[in-house]
């Protein structure tokens, strides 16, 4: 089992970039964070910092680390949240996190003040769908989701995919537009992972619009 505390003091070495600034930041003195570093090295049986005159680096071993540490770290408090706190932790992905949900949250929280905190993590969508697998989010309001079957899921809203031209664009005044009249048309957006991008993909196939 890795120490939380340990685990706490590398990510704050990494983040800061050096052991008085981590020390700071923890509210600890800079030889405790020392010492959790060296316990935690040893414990795992590689160096995770490489110290010098001019500083201190993580290792490539201990960058590749972060994630999990961070994840065990994220899950941790999770579970003493679990037992002595009371916040949800919600995902959404980029445009409903920013768009959408925002009035939806306020009124949960203007109206329950029982329910306790919501902590909203807005992400691009596969990141979402990464902490939803992971754990780390009670709830997700995605663009897209394949669900394993474990995951209850539910359809929330239905949204017109829109196209945006210039007031004087040739299309500016159409209302639907069929896929051919956009196959030569130069577009942006639907980034690779968003839904848009997974919408588009799918909706122009073989055609290959870029």
């Amino acid at each position: 089992m890795l120490n939380p505390v340990w685990l706490k003091s590398l990510v704050a070495i990494v983040q800061t970039g050096s052991f008085q600034s981590a020390a700071r930041a923890l509210g600890l003195a800079q030889p405790t964070v020392s010492q959790h570093l060296q316990k935690l090295e040893e414990q795992v049986g590689v160096t995770l910092v490489q110290r010098s005159r001019s500083g201190c680096q993580p290792t490539t071993r201990a960058l590749a680390f972060m994630p999990h540490a961070t994840a065990l770290l994220d899950m941790h408090a999770r579970a003493l949240e679990a037992l002595h706190g009371n916040r949800e932790r919600v995902g959404a992905s980029s445009n409903i996190g920013t768009y959408l949900l925002q009035p939806f949250v306020r009124n949960y929280l203007t109206t329950a003040n029982e329910r306790g905190e919501v902590d909203l993590r807005i992400a691009a969508n596969p990141d979402v769908a990464d902490q939803l697998l992971a754990g780390q989010l009670d709830a997700a309001i995605m663009e897209w989701w394949l669900p394993p079957p474990d995951f209850e899921h539910r359809l929330w809203r239905v949204e017109p995919l829109v196209l945006i031209v210039s007031p004087d664009h040739a299309l500016a005044e159409a209302g639907c537009i069929e896929r051919d009249r956009l196959v030569d048309l130069p577009m942006l957006g639907g980034e690779p992972g968003s839904g848009t991008g997974r919408l588009l993909t799918e909706y122009f196939g073989e055609l290959g619009v870029p």
